[in-house]
This record gives C-alpha cells, structure tokens and sequence, in this order.
C-alpha cells in the first residue's frame, strides 16, 4: 500500500462525496476528504539501489488495482515516481489550486507522483508538525514545509524526498537519516544508507518545541 506525493509536495486525495481527485498539503487534510491510497507494495512502486546496479526495476501491473484502476500506470524518466495516464493524456496536479487535471498529453512534473509507504508519510508528517534545531548551525526551524520539485524545506535547505526513501526511522523522532536510491553510478559512499544531508539533516534533533 503507498501514498501519492504531488511535484508540489502536496497529497494525492478524494473528496469523500463525488469521488473527485485533488491535492491538499499533508497536514491540513479537510475532514471531506480521503488519501488516495495505491494498492500496490511499496516495494514493486520504489526501486532500491540493488535495482540500479543490476539495471532491472521492478515490474508494474499495466494498470494498478483499486481506486485508480482505470488509469494507466508507468514510471517517470527519474525512475522515482510514476505517472497515471488515461486514453491520450495524464493525471496532474494544478500549480496553486487543490485541482487534479487529466488534459495534459505529455508527463512532466506536475503529472509526476511519489510513491510512499504509511509508516514514511506519518514520519513526514510529524516533521512538518514539529520545530527542528540543525545542530551544526544553531538554526531552529520553526515549521520545515514540503515544496516543489518533492523538496523537503527546512530553512535554506531542500532536501529531495525522491532520493531519501525509505526514511531510516532507527532513531527516530529523535533523529532520521534517509536511505538513498540513486543511481549506481552515484559515488558508492552515497549510495550507502546514509544521513539526507551531511551538513544538516544528520544532526537534527527535535527541539522539543511543539
């Protein structure tokens, strides 16, 4: 079962009556709405950096079962997130409105979607509900946000959640480390379960400031 991340950093959804799709931040969820939830392992949907060295991705039905059968399912150029397609043109999710759109006949950002597991969304949440101190520079961010291009925001940081999942949650609330799925030609030191950012995100620690 996974969740679908917007290019906007916003959460795949459905009005409760109608059944229509939008999009709405992750934490200001309105009570006429319900995730939208894709009924496949996270594992089939993220491939893991054992998939790029031995240059095979894990197969996807040709269209997913459940709520979002009728639309076609294929992965993005960044083999990270995948797009929903019907007939001649894809599912997208509007710039500045809750609108999910199906006119555009091309897959780009906006029709791009990441996968992601519960137990990741419910971390990703906690974080965007909490203030965070980065050790290293004495910054405390009051409330970290997600933003375009999948970035995770916390202060001048951007973080890209595409590279970052499964989060490392061994530590976790207090801190988290991410597991990249990059490339095989990234370096090979980072390509190892590592810290999301060596300069900062390795060293968050809850600031305990709710």
């Amino acid at each position: 079962m996974a969740f679908l991340l917007t290019w906007h950093g916003t959460l795949l959804c459905r009005r409760r009556q109608g059944g229509v799709l939008v999009h709405y931040p992750l934490t200001d969820i309105s009570d006429d709405v319900e995730p939208v939830v894709l009924d496949l392992p996270i594992e089939q949907l993220r491939a893991d950096f054992g998939h790029h060295v031995r240059a095979t991705m894990p197969e996807l039905p040709s269209h997913p079962p459940g709520s979002l059968q009728r639309f076609r399912l294929q992965r993005s150029a960044d083999q990270q997130t995948i797009t929903l397609g019907y007939e001649t043109a894809f599912l997208s999710a509007e710039l500045e409105s809750d609108r999910i759109t199906l006119i555009r006949t091309e897959a780009r950002e906006w029709e791009s979607f990441l996968p992601v597991s519960e137990v990741d969304l419910d971390a990703l949440r906690q974080i965007l509900a909490s203030s965070w101190l980065i050790r290293s520079s004495g910054t405390l961010i009051e409330r970290p946000t997600t933003w375009r291009f999948f970035n995770l925001q916390l202060g001048e940081q951007l973080i890209d959640l595409r590279h970052q999942m499964p989060f490392d949650l061994a530590s976790w609330p207090h801190r988290l480390t991410g597991g990249s799925s990059r490339s095989a030609s990234t370096d090979l030191l980072s390509t190892i379960p590592c810290s999301i950012d060596r300069r900062s995100w390795s060293s968050l620690r809850s600031a305990c400031v709710r």
